[in-house]
């Protein structure tokens, strides 16, 4: 406290911690900005209980008097109390719940992946890429894993951007050709089946569509004997043979 403030020395602009944050990570932005002042040791230690506010500020006031004798001794006595304080990281075990749905796409279950793997506990890229194909429901890509494993997790997720794009292409040829936009994917590597429209007018009409041909022979006006339909012709060619003559040639 004795030692006087440099004469351009700034107090730096951070977020105050509160000791519900994770105290690492305010302590090495505090010493980052510090240091690019070139403050010393005891400014540091005068200046860090400004960036302090609540319980952590109540902490501060009440070390003893003469406990501190460096920044690196407050520094780990910050750290300690406030600890419990930091973000617990999830078991990699957690990876193994997440699971594709059976209509999700793949970009929308590999998003969800990273998410969760950031917040794994030194994730290990065996566990990720076992769990990644695990929670895979179906379709191409989980065969394509299947017989030839990724080796590692930046492997993985660039086989996966490659699929994903490819299967969105796909997807957008199909959805400009005529098939219904609002459908998407039923799942990984699967698309609405090319005869869906056809299935949805025979639906609707409650037969086959109207342009299906008829075969003339189960129609109801067809004469008893199997020969034309009745009232079907109403002028005939004369002919100009006998049917002596015709009996002949047959």
């Amino acid at each position: 406290m004795g030692l006087p403030l440099l004469r351009k020395f700034k107090m730096p602009q951070l977020e105050t911690c509160n000791g519900s944050t994770d105290p690492l990570v305010h302590l090495e932005t505090y010493k980052s900005l510090m240091h690019l002042q070139a403050v010393p040791d005891e400014v540091m230690c005068r200046a860090f209980p400004v960036t302090l506010k609540g319980s952590a500020r109540a902490w501060f006031n009440k070390l003893p008097p003469g406990s501190i004798r460096s920044f690196k001794e407050l520094s780990t006595s910050f750290v300690s109390y406030f600890i419990a304080g930091q973000l617990n990281g999830k078991p990699a075990t957690h990876l193994l719940t997440v699971k594709q749905g059976k209509y999700e796409s793949l970009r929308a279950y590999t998003t969800r992946v990273n998410k969760e793997v950031v917040q794994i506990d030194e994730a290990d890229d065996n566990v990720s890429i076992t769990a990644y194909i695990a929670g895979l429901y179906s379709g191409q890509f989980l065969y394509l894993l299947s017989q030839e494993p990724p080796k590692t997790q930046a492997e993985l997720m660039l086989r996966a951007q490659k699929h994903m794009n490819a299967e969105e292409a796909i997807y957008a040829r199909r959805t400009h050709d005529g098939f219904d936009p609002q459908a998407g994917p039923s799942q990984v590597g699967e698309f609405p089946p090319p005869d869906k429209k056809r299935r949805e007018s025979t639906r609707k009409t409650g037969g086959e569509p109207k342009n299906k041909k008829v075969d003339s022979r189960s129609s109801p006006n067809r004469g008893k004997a199997g020969g034309p339909a009745q009232g079907q012709y109403k002028q005939f060619t004369s002919l100009i043979a006998t049917a002596k003559q015709i009996r002949s040639i047959l």
